[in-house]
């Protein structure tokens, strides 16, 4: 089309088309330096403070020269960054001192077979596991391999929450009862059982 244009050698019509690259250019160019809004599962928006500052920190802290990650997990440092990552943990989501925080790889769904294998002590016992999701149809999927979990309730196709009324519990306590309460693929958030007695694992 440039070359059709040119060839012509129309004024009127390279004034156009030089127009329009001219356009296209600052288009471009306004939208990478927009912010976007996203609306995905999983990651949030961050401050871009937040951003700026982890740039520039990112070549040399805690020392000059050299970065996080360049650092071993082993080193003083480390292990007062860590430390105070958990106490700023604690003190936002009002963690009680007798709890530990425990920083792992694996994500969630890492957790799924260590929940199982590190609470159901007994042979033969069930823990509960209340399914409203997608994540909690894993959790259960995985604590599967390990032992005979029990399913109070299932929601599925997981566009609603359970009452009081649906919720099956078993006739022998439990070695704990799990439930997610953000369950982000199917856009459910599940309302506190905090009242529960028995011990408790929940996914948020």
């Amino acid at each position: 089309y440039q070359r059709r244009v040119r060839g012509a050698r129309s004024p009127s019509l390279q004034f156009l088309l030089e127009q329009h690259i001219f356009v296209c250019k600052n288009i471009r160019k306004d939208l990478m330096q927009k912010v976007v809004a996203y609306f995905g599962a999983g990651p949030a928006k961050l401050p871009s403070s937040v951003l700026e500052n982890a740039k520039e920190t990112l070549v040399g802290y805690p020392y000059p020269g050299i970065s996080i990650l360049e650092l071993s997990h082993r080193d003083k440092a480390f292990d007062k960054i860590r430390g105070e990552a958990c106490e700023t943990l604690r003190s936002l989501l009002s963690i009680p001192q007798n709890y530990k925080i425990l920083l792992m790889q694996g994500g969630g769904s890492g957790q799924f077979a260590a929940v199982c294998l590190n609470l159901v002590k007994e042979p033969g016992a069930k823990p509960v596991y209340i399914i409203t999701g997608s994540w909690s149809e894993k959790a259960y999927e995985e604590a599967k391999k390990y032992c005979e979990p029990y399913v109070a309730v299932n929601t599925k196709p997981y566009t609603s929450l359970p009452n009081s009324e649906q919720i099956k519990w078993p006739s022998e306590p439990p070695p704990y009862v799990y439930y997610c309460s953000n369950e982000t693929i199917h856009g459910v958030e599940s309302v506190s059982y905090t009242h529960l007695t028995l011990p408790t694992i929940y996914s948020v």
